[in-house]
C-alpha cells in the first residue's frame, strides 16, 4: 500500500504476517514505485527490472539492485500504522 507523509519521500506500508514494515516506495535502482510490484512474503520484487528488496531491513536482495531501501520503524497505535521520523530520537531523555 502507498502513503504520503508531508516532509517524505512516496512510502510504502507492507503486512508481514502481522507485523507492518514501511520503506520509501522508489526502487533505488531504477525510480519505480515499488508498490505496482509484487510482494511475496518479506520480499518485494521491482515492476521495472525485476530486482527485489527485504521489506524487514531494506536490503537488496535480487539483482540490479545493490543499494538499499530507506526503512523506517513501524508500529500500530489506535488502528494506525505510526512511523518514527527520520532522525526523531525516541526512548526517555537522559
Amino acid at each position: 500500500m502507498e502513503a504520503t507523509v508531508e516532509g517524505l519521500p512516496p512510502l510504502a506500508v507492507y503486512k508481514v504476517e502481522d507485523t507492518y514494515f514501511v520503506t520509501d516506495n522508489l526502487c533505488t535502482h531504477g525510480s519505480s514505485l515499488l508498490t505496482e510490484g509484487w510482494q511475496e512474503g518479506a520480499v518485494i520484487e521491482c515492476a521495472f527490472h525485476g530486482g527485489s528488496f527485504d521489506i524487514r531491513t531494506g536490503e537488496p536482495i535480487g539483482h540490479p539492485c545493490t543499494v538499499a531501501l530507506r526503512t523506517y520503524e513501524a508500529r500500530v497505535e489506535d488502528d494506525w500504522i505510526v512511523i518514527t521520523a527520520p532522525g526523531a530520537r525516541t526512548g526517555s531523555p537522559e
